[in-house]
């Protein structure tokens, strides 16, 4: 019968991914071990566990034991947490059954025996319970054993008792007890002591190594199932179970004290042990498994009672039966035979367990979980008429031949249609998937030779994405070799069987994932956990919808013809399309309406009418720990619901013409239950066309694909249950459910939200502004909807106006980031604004907004139009900021900004003194262009000067100092353009004055405002004030020039002290650098002295003299090799001379007392006295400065030189007295003194013929003066 219970399970690789395990390798003492077989069943995966059970413990909750990859790897899953799991691989095949023990609340320990002789501790930590075995190990926490008493390879069945003991069961009937002695730590294993017991003797204890151990028993003694007092127990007896059926009781001391050999049951014949072959049999499978179960009365009961199970697999009636046996000491009794349900013929007995006083059996029915239970007695000696109750899962979704052809007759594409089904969440497991495709791939390779189609090697980054790729990628379009038609017809059946092949792929590897494995207890006393290859589930009760389903179903059995109605799915498919659709008539006319349109009762015969009114509450085929478990079982109830309520649905069209006389109210009601439902069932929340869309543009992927699960919507609720947060990814399966409702406002209010939540931000506007007419006295809103549309607003009140309501759509499509829309609804507010309300948040919204959106000219339009001063003073600077930082400067220059000049101005000024000039955008450039358009040029030039001052200020910390010069330069130059274009008595500015530093070596004379105003006038940090003017600026733009200049030429002056080199130094480098033109010109405007230049001119014109060769190697561009020079005739040296005497006309006159002259003509002399100086310069000294030739050529010593100037300069002298008035000529002037000094220096020296006679000539010269001048004083008298 059934008992009122169901099982539900949730599928492992969908909540803990293999990719999530983290993997510990074990390393043994054994050498030379075998590898591992491959793994070869072609209908599961490596991962489906081969063995499983559980483990439960306050501190650590429930935890998972499996044992997957054939044996090799140990899997520990916590149930209970979401710790990720752990994964141990050992280095052979771990035998059944490890266990796992706790000690105390710190630890955790595994004891696993593996097939090459070796017994494992693993110690785990569980201090932390969020973490559990992911805190740090231990130093020694893998710890080995070497069993003694076995070969290299051996097989036996493992009973762990506690933490202390492990007995293992051999095939010959042996048994070894491994007790521990001691318990090792971080410096010390494990001391365990090995002991060896053969089942024919009773006080014999084996101990040393018998290598006959394993064959020379019968096939008959072969131990199948080892079992002890569950923990905590003193007890330290073993038992065992034989494939005689004979029951052993082992001891620590005496080793088998007991046997029973258990009898066979009356109600069962002995055909029922007849083996395949025919040859009558009464020993039970060699299979190990869980055939007996040892437990105790407790109180004062010391009665220990075995529970044994003997299989019958050919009797018709049960599958088997149980018998309990009492043991006192060594005397074994048996108390009483339970027979096993008539639901378990020809079933596989997994696992049974004792739990709260019920005998819980799990059975592999056809591939698939059955779970029974029975009250259990002890007391009771008679247990044949034992009543099991029967629990399997409900109805689950299986794609069978006859599914997918009904699958196919709806629209769609076909890879679409079947990518839909094998993805709805439930049906196949992630694990499954992967293995399927990964199998179908290995198939095609095998088959396609040596090239085969690109999808199949290439790699996916999910699978989903991989089976569509590859699924039907060696079925092509073929032509027809008569005809060259194409044969369309034939390649979507290949493609069709292509599909379905993939499917019962899918489907056997989903049946072995589904095997049973065994029993566990949770953590209540009642709670009995299903533990299969690839799914954990549990034993629960029934709902109410679920109890009725069932009993409806029990008592109506559905006849073959029904199944599937095509008149059925054509009335429901009828009934969705109505509630999809707005409702404006009552239902009950709705529903006579369709009956009559439908014509339901002709389009049936009447057995199917009546079979259909007595047997529509079927459940339907459809099918995640925690959880999935909820959402596993809700998913069925809601199942069952649905389907009594399209009984329902169904039986009011049959009802239609009698519909008038009900309650229209109980009609609605049902067809909103059936809305709730419907929209319950919708599971699908990966659509096959997102796959195919990723596909399109999916980047391929050296990893190997992973599966996305799909969980589906009831999973996702029960996963957030009492939270109030957005289900992932479920935004398109939000629009279906929507889809259900009738457009009610409060429906377009969620709709517009959803809207906003996926992206569609203009949708969602247009249905905020159909919602915002339900607000107001005039609205016209019924009660229901005003109701209903309050329930989805804050505080579940109405707004009492649209502008109310604007003002929270706004606030929604601004914390989204939805700012056009955002604008849109603070405008609309604005425009239904009351005359008494305050908008000025609402102006700052919309000019924001305008400025983020990037339109300027709605932002100053909107600056224009607001009535508040405040909000137009402080959007200004943010709309020029942004536009600034937009690089829209044209845009911003054609606004007119009439009245806020000012602010324009003081927002671009404080950013101009603020920020870093060499960052974008250039405040002070935008500033100078906004001064410039609107002829301000005495601030535009300040700008650009207070730009070029904190390029200055720059130069020292920056590594790139020539750029930063060049930015300088530049605004130098500016400055100068716009100052030009003032008057020249108004070409000025103020500034403040800089700091000391900045100051120049050699500053350039400034006027100082504050110069005469005491100093208590200002403040204490208030700087002085100066006049710049136009030739200030041009002083500071020809410096930087020609500093700028030597850093190109020679970048070592970047590291040298003296970067900031002084007016004269850069004129002497400049002239060094024979920049000669360079250098006057910038001398001339920074007034500094050539006298050094023009040395170094002179000197290179004697050197063109001597050696031109090696001048002319030398740069020469800015003197000798200009345009101008180089036309000039003559060798080099003659146009070096010639460039000398032209720039001494230029820059040498009275104002500087000829100086340069006298530079270039005391070189020559220093540098070759015998050399006699250019003639030009000679006569331009005589000209100009006569009596300095003669000195200089006296402090020389060349005295014919200082004879001729002195002749020269007396006979000059002479002619300008013969033609002066008599008057004036007595007043003339002439060095006497010098003229003598050069007589008396000739009359020392040697001199030559050509000496001697200017001696004489000059003497005579001055003798004649001089009478002259006596006579002209005695007529003077």
């Amino acid at each position: 019968m059934n008992s009122g219970n169901i099982l539900v399970a949730a599928q492992l690789s969908s909540l803990y991914p293999s990719s999530n395990a983290i993997s510990q390798v074990l390393q043994t003492e054994r050498r030379n071990l075998p590898l591992p077989p491959p793994h070869t069943d072609t209908d599961s995966s490596s991962e489906h566990a081969s063995y499983s059970s559980t483990f439960y413990a306050p501190h650590t909750g429930t935890i998972l034991l499996r044992v997957i990859h054939g044996g090799l790897i140990l899997e520990l899953i916590s149930l209970s947490t979401d710790v990720p799991p752990i994964r141990f691989v050992f280095p052979s095949a771990v035998l059944p059954a490890p266990a796992i023990f706790a000690w105390g609340e710190k630890e955790l320990h595994v004891l696993a025996v593996i097939s090459s002789g070796s017994l494992f501790r693993l110690v785990l930590p569980t201090i932390n319970p969020t973490r559990l075995w992911h805190d740090p190990l231990p130093k020694q926490w893998s710890r080995e054993y070497i069993i003694k008493n076995v070969p290299e390879q051996f097989y036996g069945v493992v009973q762990a008792q506690g933490l202390l003991c492990v007995a293992i069961g051999l095939t010959n009937g042996s048994l070894i007890r491994i007790e521990a002695e001691n318990i090792g730590d971080d410096n010390f294993h494990d001391l365990w002591a090995e002991h060896v017991y053969s089942p024919s003797s009773f006080l014999g204890t084996l101990t040393s190594y018998l290598p006959s151990l394993q064959s020379s028993s019968s096939a008959g003694s072969e131990i199948l199932s080892v079992a002890s007092r569950p923990q905590p127990t003193e007890l330290g007896y073993m038992w065992t179970l034989s494939r005689d059926r004979t029951l052993r009781l082992w001891t620590a001391k005496g080793g088998c004290v007991a046997s029973k050999t258990l009898s066979l049951s009356g109600k069962v014949s002995g055909e029922s042990y007849v083996t395949s072959n025919g040859i009558k049999s009464e020993l039970l499978g060699a299979e190990p498994r869980n055939l007996l179960r040892i437990f105790g009365n407790g109180g004062d009961d010391e009665t220990t009672y075995a529970v044994a199970f003997t299989p019958t697999p050919s009797y018709p009636q049960s599958g088997g039966y149980f018998q309990l046996i009492a043991i006192n000491s060594d005397q074994m009794r048996e108390v009483q035979t339970i027979e096993c349900s008539a639901s378990s013929a020809h079933c596989h007995l997994q696992d049974f367990i004792i739990n709260d006083d019920f005998l819980y059996t799990l059975w592999e029915r056809q591939g698939s979980s059955m779970t029974e239970r029975t009250r259990f007695n002890i007391a009771v000696t008679d247990g044949s008429d034992a009543i099991w109750e029967t629990a399997t899962y409900g109805e689950e979704t299986d794609l069978t031949p006859t599914n997918l052809d009904e699958l196919l007759r709806s629209p769609g594409s076909l890879t679409d249609k079947f990518m839909t089904a094998i993805l709805r969440p439930g049906v196949f497991s992630p694990l499954t998937l992967r293995t399927a495709v990964e199998q179908y791939t290995d198939a095609c390779l095998s088959v396609s030779g040596p090239h085969p189609p690109p999808q199949l090697t290439s790699s996916y980054p999910t699978t989903a994405e991989n089976i569509a790729a590859v699924v039907g990628c060696t079925v092509n379009l073929m032509q027809d070799p008569q005809t060259g038609a194409l044969q369309h017809d034939r390649y979507w059946n290949a493609l069709k069987r292509d599909w379905e092949g993939f499917v019962a792929r899918c489907r056997e590897v989903e049946r072995s994932a589904r095997w049973p494995l065994g029993l566990g207890k949770g953590k209540s006393r009642d709670e009995v956990i299903v533990i299969e290859r690839e799914r954990v589930g549990v034993y629960v009760k029934e709902d109410l919808p679920l109890n009725v389903h069932r009993y409806l179903s029990d008592s109506l059995p559905v006849e073959p013809h029904f199944a599937g109605h095509e008149a059925l799915q054509n009335l429901e498919t009828r009934i969705v399309d109505i509630l999809h659709q707005e409702i404006a008539f009552s239902i009950v006319d709705i529903i006579e309406d369709q009956a009559q349109r439908f014509n339901f009762k002709a389009s049936l015969d009447e057995p199917s009418e009546v079979s259909i009114i007595a047997s529509l509450l079927l459940p339907s085929s459809r099918s995640d720990w925690t959880t999935a478990l909820s959402a596993s079982y809700i998913t069925t109830t809601v199942h069952a619901r649905y389907d009594i309520c399209i009984a329902l649905v169904t039986l009011l069209f049959f009802l239609a013409d009698d519909l008038k006389e009900w309650d229209p109210s109980l009609v609605e009601e049902v067809f909103a239950v059936f809305r709730g439902l419907a929209m319950l069932r919708s599971d699908e929340l990966l659509t096959t066309d997102d796959v195919i869309a990723r596909m399109s543009n999916m980047h391929v992927s050296r990893n190997q694909p992973r599966f996305v699960p799909t969980f589906s919507l009831l999973h996702r609720l029960a996963g957030q249950s009492g939270e109030t947060m957005e289900l992932p990814g479920a935004a398109h399966l939000a629009r279906e459910m929507l889809a259900w409702l009738p457009r009610t406002p409060g429906v377009v209010f969620i709709a517009a939200c959803l809207y906003i939540n996926i992206g569609r931000a203009e949708d969602a506007a247009q249905l905020m502004e159909k919602v915002a007419g339900s607000f107001g006295h005039d609205s016209g809103l019924s009660l229901e909807d005003a109701e209903t549309l309050a329930s989805v607003l804050p505080g579940a009140v109405l707004f009492d106006s649209e502008f109310t309501f604007y003002i929270h759509a706004s606030a929604i499509f601004r914390s989204n980031g939805l700012v056009q829309q955002e604008v849109s609804f603070i405008r609309l507010a604005l425009s239904v604004a009351p005359q008494d309300i305050d908008t000025t948040e609402l102006w700052f919204g919309l000019i924001r907004g305008y400025i983020d959106l990037g339109f300027y000219e709605d932002a100053y339009s909107a600056i224009i139009a607001t009535p508040y001063d405040s909000v137009k003073r402080e959007c200004i600077s943010q709309l020029v900021y942004r536009m600034c930082e937009e690089s829209t400067i044209e845009q911003l220059m054609s606004f007119n900004f009439a009245t806020f000049s000012a602010e324009i101005e003081d927002a671009l000024a404080f950013k101009a003194r603020n920020t870093d000039p060499r960052a974008r955008p250039f405040y002070s450039r935008i500033l100078y262009t906004w001064y410039t358009r609107r002829g301000d040029h005495r601030n535009a030039a300040r700008t650009m000067y207070q730009r070029a001052r904190k390029f200055k200020e720059n130069t020292a910390q920056s590594i790139d100092v020539i750029t930063l010069m060049e930015e300088q330069l530049e605004a130098y130059l500016l400055a100068i353009n716009s100052l030009s274009l003032l008057a020249t008595k108004c070409a000025w500015i103020v500034i403040q004055t800089p700091p000391s530093a900045m100051i120049d070596a050699e500053p350039h004379k400034r006027r100082r405002l504050s110069k005469n105003i005491p100093d208590s006038t200002f403040t204490g940090d208030k700087q002085d004030s100066e006049i710049i003017n136009l030739s200030n600026i041009k002083y500071d733009y020809t410096l930087l020039s020609a500093r700028l200049w030597l850093i190109r030429r020679d970048p070592a002056l970047l590291s040298a002290a003296d970067v900031l080199l002084s007016p004269a130094s850069i004129v002497l480098r400049l002239g060094q650098a024979n920049q000669f033109d360079m250098a006057m010109a910038t001398a001339r405007s920074l007034d500094v002295d050539m006298s050094e230049l023009f040395t170094t001119l002179t000197s290179q014109c004697l050197r063109l003299s001597r050696n031109p060769e090696t001048v002319l190697q030398e740069d020469t561009s800015d003197w000798l090799l200009t345009d101008n020079v180089s036309s000039w005739p003559g060798s080099p040296a003659d146009r070096g001379w010639r460039y000398l005497r032209v720039a001494l006309e230029r820059h040498d006159s009275v104002e500087t007392d000829y100086k340069y002259s006298k530079t270039a003509f005391e070189t020559i002399l220093s540098s070759d006295r015998s050399s006699p100086p250019p003639p030009w310069l000679v006569h331009s000294l005589e000209e100009n400065h006569h009596e300095y030739l003669i000195r200089t050529s006296l402090r020389y010593d060349i005295i014919e030189s200082a004879l001729e100037h002195s002749l020269s300069l007396l006979r000059k002298a002479n002619i300008a007295f013969s033609h002066a008035s008599q008057k004036t000529a007595s007043v003339t002037w002439l060095p006497y003194t010098l003229i003598d000094q050069v007589l008396a220096a000739s009359a020392q020296n040697e001199l030559t013929t050509h000496g001697q006679k200017l001696r004489t000539e000059l003497q005579t010269e001055v003798n004649n003066r001089v009478k002259r001048m006596q006579k002209m004083s005695r007529f003077a008298v």
